[in-house]
């Protein structure tokens, strides 16, 4: 999309493909912040991994606007620093939440109604 408005970026963009990459090392990374997430929100909290889709992991939530929900977004997204996140309707890239610009558009803008409470960042202290 980008390189149709921009095209002095098509040669950047030309040869990238649109897949995250997805190795051993973020499967482990998942596991890992799963199992932290698990030991200090004394939640239950089962990780999916198909072999094939357009998902790499899946964690399926009863409520996606909880704020547990979030913060095990925000690990997550922590653990796996290059990786963006899907959240419902809001996209996590590194401890960061967005949304689209307008609800419908292309462009991402900061979610900046999105916060932890106090209570689940001290018991996150050391991953967010």
């Amino acid at each position: 999309m980008q390189a149709l408005i921009k095209p002095q970026l098509k040669g950047a963009i030309l040869h990238r493909h649109g897949k995250q990459k997805w190795t051993r090392w973020e499967q482990r990374a998942v596991e890992k912040a799963a199992t932290t997430l698990r030991e200090r929100l004394d939640c239950k909290l089962v990780v999916h991994l198909p072999a094939a889709g357009d998902y790499h992991f899946i964690i399926d939530v009863a409520d996606a606007d909880s704020d547990e929900t979030r913060a095990v977004a925000a690990v997550l997204s922590r653990a796996l620093p290059d990786l963006w996140l899907v959240l419902g309707r809001l996209f996590v890239k590194n401890g960061r939440f967005f949304r689209r610009r307008y609800g419908y558009k292309l462009s991402l803008v900061p979610a900046t109604n999105v916060h932890l409470p106090r209570a689940i960042r001290s018991a996150l202290r050391g991953c967010l």
